[in-house]
């Protein structure tokens, strides 16, 4: 078999190609490229490009020496984590049609968290001290490895009254487990889409997506509600696919900020209104004044201290704060089990 090296603006333009023909044509055309010469002239000339090739030389496997350039230096990860237990229900579809507009050479694989188990979490704290492992046996693992080895992330989640699905709380409330992979989640870039039956109704739906997003370490790209009830109703209206393509070129792309008023900290838009002047932000949970400004609320937040997600030391400081917690046990051991052992018999517990 004979085998091509490119200079990598010419790998770059035919693996373009390849791309643009999406999921099964792909395929098609990556076939084409691992086949001799012909197959690689065929493919630039239909698209209009000049073969540029710098040299020649025998080989019995092309596909493995090429392989990196094939796949490791263009094709991104991208998860889409569907927490929905409806097959090939709106947050599916909307996973996908976000997946066909993403703008650089990409591989989407889908992540449907009610075919996996996840179990609550114990808070025994053991993940914190055992790298990479949650002592629970089930599949958290193997969902957190799926979030690791992506390049990005893609969520959508329906609306169960008025707040996301519970599959998403689920998962994040095992994230202890998270902080042994701080360094391969923080800064994964992630786009996040909610999904209401009725408009208007979806509630704190959207809260949970950006604080899931946000304690999973990621940089969020773009969030945003759609509407319909049945399986594929949300495409009725044509400007959600147009949403749909924003979030896919946002992924890998500049931010799309938002006009609405937020929070400086953090970019969270929902607040509890503690009196007088006073609120609290509920995305990053500090505190600050609102007051209005040409006729526009205007928020100020501060670091109240002890933050989880504003940046990558806090949220190494925020994991050595939940290790010590072993120590101070042992210290408090005697004087807790005192306390607990007031509640220990007497109460009736209703068992399945």
């Amino acid at each position: 078999m004979i085998v091509f090296s490119f200079d990598k603006s010419f790998f770059s333009e035919i693996y373009s190609l390849c791309f643009q023909t999406r999921q099964s044509g792909q395929r098609v055309i990556v076939k084409r490229v691992l086949n001799p010469l012909c197959g690689i002239q065929q493919a630039a000339v239909q698209s209009g490009l000049q073969t540029r090739f710098t040299e020649f030389k025998r080989s019995d496997d092309f596909f493995t020496e090429n392989k990196k350039r094939l796949t490791g230096d263009f094709m991104k990860k991208v998860l889409g984590i569907v927490a929905s237990p409806r097959k090939l229900g709106n947050s599916e579809m909307m996973i996908k049609e976000i997946g066909k507009h993403i703008p650089v050479p990409c591989e989407l694989k889908l992540l449907r968290l009610s075919d996996f188990d996840i179990k609550p979490c114990r808070a025994c704290y053991t993940c914190l001290f055992k790298e990479e492992h949650c002592v629970i046996k089930d599949d958290l693992h193997k969902i957190t490895e799926a979030i690791a080895e992506a390049d990005g992330l893609i969520v959508a989640a329906p609306t169960y009254f008025l707040g996301a699905n519970a599959l998403l709380k689920l998962l994040l409330d095992r994230g202890l487990s998270f902080y042994s992979y701080l360094d391969r989640f923080w800064g994964k870039p992630s786009v996040g889409i909610g999904i209401a039956g009725i408009e208007g109704k979806e509630g704190y739906t959207l809260l949970n997506i950006r604080s899931f997003l946000k304690l999973t370490m990621t940089d969020i790209k773009m969030t945003g509600m759609i509407y319909g009830a049945l399986p594929g109703e949300i495409f009725f209206n044509e400007e959600n696919k147009q949403i749909a393509a924003a979030m896919g070129k946002a992924l890998f792309g500049e931010r799309l900020e938002t006009k609405a008023p937020s929070c400086p900290l953090c970019g969270g838009d929902t607040f509890q209104f503690i009196g007088d002047n006073r609120v609290k932000c509920m995305l990053c949970s500090n505190p600050g004044t609102v007051e209005t400004k040409d006729g526009r609320p205007v928020f100020s937040i501060g670091r109240a201290g002890h933050e989880l997600f504003l940046s990558k030391e806090e949220a190494l400081q925020h994991r050595d704060w939940l290790r010590q917690m072993k120590g101070r046990f042992s210290e408090e051991k005697s004087r807790l089990k005192e306390i607990s052992s007031a509640y220990l018999k007497g109460w009736e517990f209703i068992k399945p």
